[in-house]
């Protein structure tokens, strides 16, 4: 768990996760970076999450995300406000801010990166903390928006392993042959795609 830890706080940003289960632990993390933004995706066993003061002094700057719970009810309190979410509504979260996340049914998610120098030119304050209903309006088109990158960077996710394991193969990369079996052999995939975890896929 200590593993999982690190790597989802090197993909995001510093925090503390609590698994609901100890046996069995299984997560994987992709992070696929798109021009400023980036797409992650995150599946894993129950869990509780917290970012609290002392990891903001420790991130010298923190983006805000907009999150989607695929497939499980979850909540997310931040700014004094607890809410409440159904599979496919939509959050944003400020990372330069506390925050708790609460998925007693697992973990399944997508979210968009935004890089605050990025979010500020269309919005002044960031509504954070509030439901964005993923069934109407712009909820649903931002829900279409990740499923679109996820399924955008599934395919480069492909390209980029099939080309890696061409040269290493071809042995024009030595080091990434290197790289690339070890990476395999985990079960985590290659540098290209930021990609940790275990049994992890898009």
């Amino acid at each position: 768990e200590s593993y999982w830890i690190e790597a989802v706080s090197a993909a995001f940003l510093r925090m503390h996760t609590r698994a609901r289960q100890r046996e069995n632990f299984h997560g994987s993390l992709c992070r696929q970076p798109h021009g400023p933004l980036a797409l992650v995706s995150v599946r894993s066993v129950a869990q509780d999450v917290h970012r609290r003061e002392a990891h903001l002094q420790r991130d010298e700057s923190a983006a805000c995300y907009l999150i989607q719970q695929t497939q499980a009810p979850w909540t997310v309190a931040q700014d004094h406000r607890l809410v409440e979410l159904a599979p496919g509504d939509l959050v944003l979260v400020d990372g330069a801010r506390p925050y708790q996340f609460h998925c007693p049914q697992g973990v399944d998610n997508l979210s968009l990166e935004l890089p605050r120098a990025w979010l500020d030119q269309w919005l002044a304050s960031p509504p954070t903390a509030q439901r964005i209903d993923g069934g109407h309006g712009i909820g649903l088109a931002l829900r279409g928006l990740l499923q679109a990158g996820k399924q955008l960077a599934r395919q480069r996710y492909i390209a980029q392993m099939a080309g890696c394991q061409r040269r290493c193969i071809q042995g024009r990369c030595p080091a990434g042959r290197r790289q690339f079996s070890k990476a395999t052999a985990l079960g985590l995939g290659h540098p290209l795609a930021q990609h940790v975890g275990a049994g992890a896929r898009l």
